[in-house]
C-alpha cells in the first residue's frame, strides 16, 4: 500500500486514496484534522514529543526561566597528525561545549528548511548528536504508524512531497533530496517516490473537474513558495507545463513583523547610556527565536544586561533582557503569528505580549503590514509571471489559480494575485491538506511509476 506524505515547514500530513476516497492518516500528535505542527521537543532523557504537545512541554518546562551555561565535556576527538619529517602523531583532544544545565529539553521548528544546506548535518542534544535524517524520520514514522492504525494494515510504500527546488545554490537541491530519502529509509518504508508539491496539490483538484482547465498553482507555505501551471481534469493524466519555486515563506513575514515592529519595543536603535547603542547583530539574532539563546552568552548578554541596568535607560532593554533571559522568543513568535493570521479577517490587530518585564501593545493595520512586505509581494509577482513564461502561454490562459498552503491566505498576496487574474480565477484550496491529498491520489493513479 502507498500513501502520499507530506513534510512540511509548519504542518505535516499523510493521506490514502483507494476506490476512489481519500483517507486522512490520524495521528495523536495531530490536530483533529490531521494536520501534524512539524514540532519535535527531544527532552533530557531523549524522549521524543512531537506536534502541538511539543511546544506545550516547552513552554512549561523551559520556558520563564534564565540560561544555566556550564563548559562541559562532549567526549574525545582522536586523530594522527602528519609531522613534517615525515613522522605521525597521534593527538587526543578533550571536546569542550557550552551546555545549558537548568534545560529540560529542546525544541525544533521548520526542520524542513535545513535541506537548503548541505553544510548542515544535524545538531548535538545533551551529549548526543541527532543527524538531520534522524530529526527528519521522527515525523515520518509518526505519520506512517498514523497511517497504518488508521488503516488497519502495514505501510511500505510512500510517495513524497518536495518542493521545486530545496535551493537556487549548486548541488543544495540533490543533497536536500538524498537526505528526505534516507530519513524515509530509515523511517520503514521500502519504496520511497517523489513529487513536487505544487504538482500534488493539481492532483487534489483534479479529481473534481470534468473537462481540462489550465491552472496556476500557487502553494505558499511556512519556508517555500511553490508554483506549477499544469493542465488538469476531464479523463485524461494532469499535464504539467512548467514549474518554480522560490525560498521564501510565511516564516519571512513573521521575522518582517519583528523587524517592523518588535525591534523598537525592544530597543533597537535607542541610546542607553550617552550615545551608546546595542549592535545590529543583537537585532539581527532577534528575528529568529531559536537563535535567541547566542544572546544568553558572552558579550552580547553582557551588553544586554549593561543596558537593561542603567538608570533612565528605558523599559525597552528591561523588556529585551526579559524576553533573552527567560527565553520567550517561542512564545513571542507564536503571537506574531497569531497576528499575521488575524490581519486576514480583519482591518487592524493589536499584537499584544505581556511577561513579567515584558508589556506590549503593538497595533498593526493591514495596509501597514501590507507596505511592510512589498519587496516580498514583488519577487512573489516576478515568480508567477516567469512560471507562466516557461509553460509558453499567457496570464490571459489560466482559467484557475489554486491557491493553498497557509501563507497563500495572507491578503497583500492575494491582492496581486487578483490583480494579475482577477478575483473569479482564484480558489482557496484546502490550504494544509490538499499536498498530502494529492499525493494520495497520485500515488494511487499513478502505481509505482515515476511518470506524474
Amino acid at each position: 500500500m502507498k500513501i502520499g506524505l507530506d513534510f512540511g515547514t509548519t504542518n505535516s500530513s499523510a493521506a490514502l486514496y483507494r476506490n476512489d476516497t481519500l483517507t486522512i492518516a490520524r495521528s495523536p500528535a495531530a490536530d483533529p484534522s490531521g494536520v501534524l505542527p512539524s514540532l519535535i521537543y527531544i527532552t533530557r532523557k531523549h524522549e521524543a514529543i512531537l506536534g502541538r504537545a511539543a511546544a506545550e512541554r516547552y513552554l512549561q518546562d523551559d520556558t520563564g526561566r534564565p540560561a544555566e551555561w556550564e563548559i562541559r565535556t562532549a567526549g574525545i576527538l582522536e586523530f594522527w597528525s602528519g609531522m613534517p619529517d615525515g613522522e605521525s602523531e597521534f593527538i587526543a583532544q578533550e571536546i569542550l561545549v557550552d551546555e545549558d544545565i537548568g534545560a529540560q529539553g529542546r525544541l525544533l521548528q521548520s526542520i524542513k528548511t535545513a535541506l537548503r544546506t548541505p553544510s548542515y548535518t544535524g545538531t548535538r542534544i545533551f551529549k548526543r548528536f541527532y543527524t538531520l535524517e534522524e530529526l527528519i524520520t521522527l515525523v515520518l514514522v509518526e505519520l506512517r504508524r498514523a497511517a497504518e492504525q488508521t488503516l488497519g494494515e502495514p505501510v511500505r510504500e510512500v510517495l513524497l512531497g518536495r518542493p521545486v527546488y530545496f535551493s537556487d545554490r549548486p548541488g543544495a537541491d540533490n543533497h536536500g533530496e538524498t537526505v528526505l530519502r534516507a530519513a524515509a529509509d530509515l523511517a520503514g518504508f521500502e519504496r520511497v517516490d517523489f513529487l513536487p508539491e505544487p504538482i500534488a496539490a493539481a492532483y487534489s483538484y483534479h479529481v473534481r473537474l470534468d473537462r481540462r482547465q489550465t491552472t496556476l498553482v500557487f502553494d505558499f507555505g511556512g519556508g517555500t513558495l511553490d508554483l506549477s501551471v499544469i493542465r488538469i481534469g476531464g479523463r485524461a493524466r494532469p499535464d504539467v507545463l512548467a514549474t518554480h519555486g522560490l525560498s521564501l515563506g510565511g516564516d519571512n513575514f513573521d521575522r518582517r513583523i519583528m523587524e517592523k515592529y518588535l525591534w523598537k519595543r525592544f530597543g533597537y536603535g535607542k541610546p542607553h547610556e550617552g550615545d551608546r547603542r546595542l549592535s545590529y547583530e543583537i537585532y539581527d539574532y532577534l528575528l529568529d527565536w531559536a537563535r535567541h539563546p547566542v544572546l544568553t552568552r558572552l558579550d552580547y548578554f553582557r551588553d544586554i544586561k549593561r543596558a537593561a541596568t542603567v538608570n533612565k535607560a528605558g523599559p525597552e532593554f528591561t523588556a529585551l533582557y526579559n524576553l533573552i533571559e527567560n527565553k520567550y522568543g517561542f512564545k513571542l513568535f507564536e503571537a506574531i503569528e497569531e497576528a499575521k493570521i488575524a490581519l486576514s479577517a480583519q482591518e487592524d490587530v493589536t499584537l499584544a505580549f505581556h511577561e513579567p518585564g515584558i508589556a506590549i501593545d503593538q497595533p498593526i493595520s493591514r495596509a501597514s503590514f501590507s507596505r511592510g512586505i512589498q519587496d516580498y509581494c514583488d519577487q512573489i509577482e516576478r515568480a508567477v509571471e516567469q512560471v507562466i513564461a516557461a509553460a509558453g502561454i499567457g496570464v490571459d490562459q489560466i482559467d484557475l489559480v489554486l491557491c493553498t498552503g497557509g501563507s497563500s491566505a495572507v491578503p497583500a498576496v492575494l491582492e496581486r494575485l487578483q490583480a494579475l487574474f482577477g478575483a473569479e480565477r482564484i480558489i482557496q484550496h484546502e490550504r494544509f491538506l490538499s499536498v498530502s491529498s494529492g499525493l494520495a491520489i497520485a500515488a494511487s493513479m499513478n502505481g509505482n511509476g515515476s511518470s506524474w
